[in-house]
């Protein structure tokens, strides 16, 4: 049996699509980054054959990271599992049937495969399954970036296979385990992808593409909080529209313009975070997989990058024209203000510096 994210509408709006990013710093910037804010339970680098490992006394929320370069041969590969004693689970590097996409499987019941995005062959990518049990759901962070909710809470702790179904063998990871770490509780955004950020080096802006389908994202990641089904919850209805648009084939083309994504983006944020402000509650620490402010500052990341994109093709296409350098300096002082308020928590302030600036820098584009 295999679930697929097709099948509840609301899944489906995660679908980001991340390039791999190009800088890099290393691995041992990801152990230092990795040794300081939330404390680990277990930490090993460069496991380059299938093993077993204690990756730790777990219990309730938990998070499993992984840095991994690795193949897509024999169609099916584990990162971690238990096969033979309960949970009976595993966390997939790709889901079997040759699926190339990432997964979480319980054996002998259910795989779940996660449509979006491919997994990444040949080159690391940095991998979180965040559990939080009282959401009842597993989250998919892909370089740093959450990318999908699973209905499958992972309780693996404890002795594991590790590249491998069983100790024995079975579905294999054919690369290495550049770093692997776990949890004792639900790791922060920002930490992972700090995380994130100390091995590659710096962030990789998603394409425009990706960046559209992060607002529907926001808005699908507070919802689901709301309900086990919450396409149909009260309030829905208003962003329906956005969630369904994304769903829509020929909604974006490949050869989408920054432009023409920032254009969406900008035009569609003050009614998203309206509807935010009119329809949903804050609810109480601990019964909620993510808040409010959680949605707001996954919006102001989606401007922050927009932004920058911006300002790097507004200030390759200005040349010498003194207007168009008056107007890349205006946009980079509102990226700043931008930031600072990013920085500072206030979210929706650092939206609307970030769309005071998208206008100016547009203007150079046009």
């Amino acid at each position: 049996m295999r679930w697929h994210a097709v099948s509840m509408v609301l899944f489906t709006v995660a679908v980001l699509s991340l390039d791999a990013p190009a800088a890099r710093a290393g691995l041992a910037e990801w152990q230092t980054e990795v040794s300081t804010g939330t404390a680990n339970v277990f930490v090993d680098t460069n496991i380059a054959a299938p093993t077993t490992r204690n990756i730790g006394a777990l219990a309730g929320d938990r998070t499993f990271e992984f840095l991994v370069n690795a193949s897509d041969a024999g169609g099916s590969s584990c990162l971690i599992s238990r096969y033979d004693s309960s949970p009976w689970q595993a966390i997939k590097f790709e889901q079997s049937g040759d699926t190339l996409r990432y997964g979480i499987t319980r054996w002998g019941m259910v795989d779940y495969v996660i449509p979006d995005p491919p997994i990444t062959v040949g080159e690391p990518v940095h991998l979180a399954f965040v559990v939080k049990e009282s959401s009842g759901f597993t989250t998919l962070f892909v370089n740093g970036i959450a990318r999908e909710w699973i209905p499958e809470l992972v309780v693996l702790d404890g002795t594991v296979a590790v590249g491998q179904a069983t100790p024995s063998g079975g579905d294999p990871l054919t690369g290495t385990i550049l770093g692997i770490a776990t949890y004792d509780s639900v790791l922060p955004t920002d930490e992972l992808r700090a995380h994130t950020r100390a091995y590659f080096g710096a962030d990789q802006p998603p394409p425009p593409r990706a960046l559209l389908r992060a607002v529907h994202f926001s808005l699908a990641r507070y919802y689901l909080a709301q309900g086990p089904d919450p396409v149909f919850e009260p309030g829905m209805e208003i962003t329906n529209g956005f969630l369904e648009s994304s769903l829509e084939d020929d909604y974006w083309t490949d050869d989408d313009s920054l432009s023409a994504a920032g254009t969406k983006v900008f035009s569609i944020l003050p009614k998203a975070i309206k509807n935010l402000q009119k329809t949903v509650e804050p609810l109480a620490d601990g019964d909620a997989l993510v808040d409010v402010e959680l949605a707001y500052g996954d919006l102001a990341r989606v401007c922050d990058l927009l932004l920058l994109e911006a300002i790097a093709d507004a200030t390759d296409a200005a040349g010498g024209d003194p207007k168009a350098q008056k107007s890349i300096a205006k946009a980079q002082a509102a990226w700043t203000a931008g930031s600072a308020a990013e920085a500072a928590g206030l979210h929706l302030e650092a939206i609307k510096a970030y769309k005071k600036g998208w206008a100016a820098a547009v203007k150079v584009l046009r």
